[in-house]
């Protein structure tokens, strides 16, 4: 069965087929994310900052996303459909995103009080640092801000912390609002690359 809550100030339409409350929960949730004029979406969690998608279902941690459909772990992207782990509308391969998390993995395991999943970065002086500089100096980040703080791409670097993470590592947008215990299982196991379908020594699984 279909439940559907009422539109919202910010004009959005929950919809679970668990619930009428699960609808109206996700109407809320959405307006406390700052979506706008979403609508038959259903069961999605985790997402903000998104306007006029609609007809998705079970998406998580997406982030300024507009016009899309059946996505998840996206970001700024726009007039999507069934994609998953896009930015810009185009995928970030899995080497490059094994390369990044590998390195973040080697500074935060190196000293697990290098992570602090609670903030995006513990101040502002990163900016100014290169990774390695700033892997010495004792200051904290979260996952996504870790992976900002390690590109070199001054785009990356300048733009929002959440979306920086997402474009440098998609996969592992959906831990970025996690606990520290579980990032650091993450990490410290490599998930990400049973999750990338990677087999080590071999290429993405197609």
């Amino acid at each position: 069965m279909r439940f559907e809550s009422a539109k919202t100030e910010k004009g959005n339409v929950g919809v679970s087929y668990i619930s009428q409350e699960k609808a109206n929960e996700q109407a809320e949730e959405m307006d406390n994310n700052n979506c706008w004029n979403c609508s038959r979406c259903s069961d999605c969690s985790n997402c903000s900052d998104c306007s006029n998608c609609s007809r998705c279902s079970d998406c998580s941690d997406c982030s300024n996303c507009s016009y899309c459909s059946d996505c998840s772990n996206c970001s700024d992207c726009s007039y999507c459909s069934d994609c998953s782990l896009l930015y810009n509308g185009e995928p970030v391969p899995a080497e490059a995103q094994v390369e990044r998390l590998d390195k973040v993995r080697a500074i935060i395991l190196d000293s697990e009080d290098r992570l602090k999943m609670s903030q995006w970065h513990g101040n502002g002086d990163w900016i100014k640092k290169t990774c390695a500089e700033e892997a010495v100096c004792g200051t904290t980040h979260c996952l996504a801000g870790w992976l900002q703080v390690c590109s070199t791409d001054d785009n990356v670097r300048r733009m929002e912390t959440q979306s920086a993470g997402a474009l440098q590592a998609p996969i592992a947008a959906k831990l970025f609002f996690r606990e520290n215990d579980e990032v650091l299982n993450w990490l410290r196991d490599r998930e990400y690359i049973k999750e990338l379908g990677i087999i080590e020594g071999h290429s993405p699984q197609q």
